[in-house]
């Protein structure tokens, strides 16, 4: 699945940034994974959480 988080990363390794990169890929794993299960409740129960 493509995520704009993964994207950046990929992104600042490319231009030389591999520790910045390193420190966020947890970041970016936490943040697919519960975007992902938002997603998947649906609108009514995202909309509950807010």
């Amino acid at each position: 699945m493509w995520s704009p988080g993964a994207y950046r990363l990929g992104n600042a390794k490319g231009c030389g940034h591999q520790r910045v990169a390193e420190m966020n890929e947890q970041v970016v794993v936490n943040l697919d994974r519960m975007i992902t299960e938002l997603e998947a409740d649906g609108p009514q129960e995202a909309a509950d959480a807010g």
